[in-house]
């Protein structure tokens, strides 16, 4: 009995301590907010059946840097729910990561993508993205199947930027993977200043978890 109130009072103390060092400052929260404004919940963001609304599409990304893996719908017969492949980008480490398996393609410097979901956890902004339009990659021009592409970029925010109340050096941070946009043309009319590697295959390879 003695053992299961002490455990019980270890897991108590661990949970209260250890949020403490991984909540994100309401100010950074409501800037990021307003930069990475996500779209408005409809079908066409779930599924390749339907079609993306882009009158429901309140924010967009260029995106700034290689390494980002990216899914296509899953296809059988016929298209069905889009696969938002979660990818960990920290920021303090500039370090890219993500889940084991076949990599549909990488999201090349100059992409421009919709804002599709936005959350937190801790000090974790999830910003998902989907491609406005059809997406071919480069490297798989010669398939027959093709669709949207999506990912759910992961950014770590440092415990120090996670508790100021300046979004200044966290935006700068998330901006210089995703740089956001509060319209389609603006962004589209900024990555065409992108420069892009060549070849654009595959981006900065990642590591895989």
């Amino acid at each position: 009995m003695k053992k299961s109130a002490l455990l019980c009072v270890l897991l108590l103390c661990l949970g209260v301590a250890t949020p403490a060092h991984a909540k994100l400052n309401p100010a950074v929260w409501d800037a990021v907010q307003r930069a990475y404004a996500p779209a408005q919940p409809h079908p066409g963001l779930v599924t390749a059946h339907e079609d993306l609304d882009p009158s429901k599409c309140k924010g967009y990304v260029v995106v700034m840097q290689g390494g980002i893996a990216a899914e296509r719908a899953k296809h059988f017969i016929g298209w069905d729910e889009y696969d938002y492949r979660g990818v960990d980008i920290d920021l303090a480490k500039e370090a890219v990561s993500t889940r084991r398996g076949t990599i549909y393609t990488f999201l090349q410097p100059g992409d421009v993508m919709a804002v599709a979901r936005l959350d937190k956890l801790g000090d974790t902004v999830y910003v998902g993205l989907i491609s406005p339009d059809i997406y071919t990659p480069s490297n798989r021009s010669l398939e027959k199947h093709f669709s949207r592409v999506t990912t759910m970029a992961m950014f770590k925010v440092s415990s120090a930027l996670a508790k100021t109340d300046d979004p200044t050096a966290t935006l700068a941070a998330m901006s210089a993977w995703l740089k956001p946009f509060d319209n389609a043309a603006a962004a589209s009319s900024f990555a065409k200043t992108v420069t892009a590697p060549a070849p654009q295959q595959l981006a900065t390879p990642t590591t895989e978890k």
